[in-house]
């Protein structure tokens, strides 16, 4: 079967249980599926959208030319937090207090593409206690106009009951608030008329 690929742009978190902020969200739900489908599901992740990997190859030489006494850790002061650094040069063999002296003349060119495509395999999802969206649900398909059951007259389904869910910006919020008007003004209309009904009696 083909792979199938998303891609989101945006802040990223290291968390302690893997990895979160907007683009995650946005991509959980493909994740989740892919999961649930039993896929092997993989984040590849770019940390410096803004510099090509020749652009951030030299950057990364120039620092380990500036001070080649300098451990290759201290190299990276400024440009990523410690404990990614450390990460780094453990995936690609370097001793983080190893003189950036002694370091291989591909080492930055390791690194650098290590921080253009930093792969991680994903093995779940943060839990539904955790989600901020809720996927599936009653398809629209079964409901009328105003939110209402074709099959059973005088139930209705709003928000996250229903199989839709968008991206984040609010627009789950939105239908949550757009669905419960439509049923809620279908019902009060029909309440009305029904005390209408009543009193003309």
């Amino acid at each position: 079967m083909e792979d199938v690929s998303f891609v989101e742009e945006g802040e990223l978190l290291f968390t302690a249980y893997g990895i979160s902020g907007i683009p995650i969200m946005q991509l959980s739900r493909y994740a989740a599926k892919g999961l649930a489908k039993g896929k092997s599901v993989r984040a590849t992740l770019d940390l410096f959208p803004a510099l090509s990997f020749s652009e951030l190859s030299r950057e990364i030489q120039r620092r380990f030319q500036r001070n080649k006494e300098a451990t290759a850790l201290s190299a990276f002061c400024g440009l990523c937090k410690q404990k990614l650094s450390k990460v780094l040069l453990s995936l690609c063999g370097y001793p983080e207090n190893a003189p950036t002296g002694s370091l291989p003349r591909s080492a930055a060119g390791k690194l650098a593409g290590l921080l253009k495509k930093f792969t991680l395999t994903i093995t779940d999802t943060n839990g539904f206690a955790n989600a901020q969206a809720c996927a599936g649900g009653v398809p629209l398909s079964s409901l009328t106009e105003h939110m209402e059951s074709k099959r059973v007259s005088g139930l209705f389904f709003v928000g996250e009951l229903c199989d839709v869910d968008g991206t984040c910006g609010g627009y789950n919020l939105q239908w949550a608030w757009s669905s419960g008007a439509l049923a809620g003004t279908e019902i009060g209309g029909r309440y009305a008329s029904h005390l209408t009904t009543k009193a003309s009696h």
